[in-house]
């Protein structure tokens, strides 16, 4: 465990800015070798595509992913027992396996586990888990939440019933507004099967990661489903579980909100409202979808979570003893400053089509600080007081630069797209690109 005293605190302060302008250099080079590489493109238009489904994907098979997500051949597993939990924790497991009483004691001390599974209770649809978790003595607050690629698509470019990506986040905390113990994806429309599953587990000051699925090699939806355990918030940051299974998404281990800052692109919220006019008439009349929260709630919900996590996680890590400062894991410490652990997505209000916008070609204005500079971290996280002005791109400017030197990213290749607003990232002409 290394040692720093006061006086080379500031030293150490001093690298850690060194790393992190090195970081720029090396990630732009990094993106660029990225950009010239081949690339084959994997239609992600299903958000059930990001689950251990993706294997049986008919275009996984030619995908550069499968090398790193699935083994060279399938293994021969055992069939599953319903009613019993498991654990995949993928880069670890070539098969589902059950869980022992002690296994399950000691490493699942979550509300979900302690509440619902371990009191013999195994959903094994959508409104069946809500009700489970009603019924629990858990005493939790619920809240729902609405989004999908193709929610804001008016039916006069298409009609409310063709696919729309839509789906579910529910969550159960002590307060419907600032906290969530359980989080649940799943898809809207059918009182769905498809469910995954995060759990904070108050003692461990970590996330439970769960999913219902299939043993694996089966079809989906053509053999037995049960509850597994895929790997807590530690994994994620660990070899050989980093960036694999769930973590694939959640790279530090916690919950995550791709859009997580106005305008929520996507998600019902008090900007983008999902009108109930457009969406398929089945999920109107969903109980989920009649009691809604807005993203702006979920935003804070999902700060409220990692924010917690990472104060633990650097509580455990910081320690002070007569006046030495103790540091432990420097290495991952240094990672989020020397690497890109996560990415959000935002826009500005301004279509890219200027024949759209009021009034025409108007110049774009709206382009979120955090895309030139980490400007929430020095305003939250370091309290600097500055303000940045006003950026506008004139709109000739702009379709210049798109049309000469920089193509937007667009795929229209996996269903329908509405001409998107500004998106934060560019890609060199020639790029192929897709909307993971």
């Amino acid at each position: 465990m290394p040692k720093v005293d006061l006086a080379k605190f500031g030293i150490f302060a001093v690298l850690l800015v060194f790393l992190l302008g090195s970081s720029w250099l090396l990630a732009d080079l990094l993106q660029n070798q990225a950009i010239a590489a081949p690339y084959v493109q994997f239609a992600t238009g299903n958000f059930q595509l990001r689950s251990y489904r993706k294997a049986t994907h008919p275009k996984f098979g030619s995908s550069p992913d499968r090398e790193i997500f699935s083994p060279v051949s399938v293994p021969n597993c055992t069939a599953v027992i319903p009613d019993q939990i498991y654990r995949f924790v993928e880069g670890i497991d070539s098969c589902l396996q059950p869980m022992t009483d002690d296994e399950i004691e000691q490493m699942l001390k979550d509300p979900f586990a302690t509440g619902i599974l371990s009191k013999g209770t195994f959903p094994e649809n959508v409104d069946a888990l809500a009700a489970a978790i009603a019924d629990s003595q858990l005493n939790l607050k619920s809240a729902n939440y609405f989004l999908g690629e193709g929610s804001q698509i008016p039916t006069t470019f298409v009609s409310r019933e063709e696919p729309r990506n839509l789906r579910y986040v529910l969550t159960w905390g002590t307060s419907r507004t600032s906290n969530a113990d359980i989080l649940v994806s799943t898809a809207a429309g059918g009182n769905s099967s498809f469910l995954q599953v995060i759990a904070w587990d108050a003692q461990a000051k970590k996330y439970n990661f769960y999913e219902l699925r299939e043993q694996v090699g089966e079809q989906p939806g053509t053999s037995t489903k049960v509850w597994t355990w895929a790997g807590d918030s530690g994994m994620a940051q660990a070899k050989p579980t980093m960036g694999v299974g769930c973590f694939d998404c959640h790279h530090n281990g916690v919950v995550i909100m791709k859009e997580l800052a106005p305008p929520w692109n996507n998600w019902h919220s008090q900007l983008g409202p999902i009108s109930p006019l457009v969406v398929p008439l089945r999920v109107t009349q969903e109980t989920f979808f009649q009691n809604l929260q807005g993203a702006e709630v979920l935003e804070q919900v999902i700060r409220s979570g990692f924010i917690n996590y990472h104060k633990n996680w650097l509580r455990d890590r910081y320690k002070r003893q007569e006046g030495v400062i103790n540091l432990s894991d420097v290495n991952q410490m240094l990672r989020h400053l020397t690497t890109n652990t996560t990415i959000n997505l935002a826009s500005t209000n301004i279509e890219s089509n200027g024949a759209n916008t009021s009034p025409a070609n108007r110049a774009v204005d709206g382009i979120p600080n955090n895309f030139f500079v980490w400007d929430s971290a020095l305003k939250t996280s370091l309290g600097l007081n500055y303000n940045i002005p006003l950026i506008t791109f004139e709109r000739q400017e702009y379709d210049n630069y798109v049309t000469y030197s920089h193509t937007l990213i667009e795929d229209y290749s996996v269903g329908f797209l509405p001409t998107p607003a500004i998106t934060i990232g560019f890609r060199r002409r020639g790029a192929r690109s897709d909307t993971r």
